[in-house]
């Protein structure tokens, strides 16, 4: 599934014992991605993630990099 995008604004994190992750709201559904400390910063701003791999490579809306 490598380069599917992932829109939204990021919420909220999760925590839970298979480990922390993160709510991205496109609209009203949502998705659960694994938890990186660079999203911190951007909560309730829109994000969009694009996943390669294992990994998610984020970027602010503005066009600015946050991976």
């Amino acid at each position: 599934m490598s380069g599917v995008s992932i829109p939204g604004h990021y919420r909220t994190a999760i925590t839970n014992p298979s480990g922390n992750y993160a709510t991205i709201e496109p609209a009203k559904d949502f998705s659960l991605v694994p938890w990186r400390d660079v999203l911190k910063r951007n909560r309730s701003k829109a994000v969009s993630g694009i996943l390669r791999g294992n990994t998610i490579s984020w970027t602010r809306n503005k066009g600015r990099g946050i991976s």
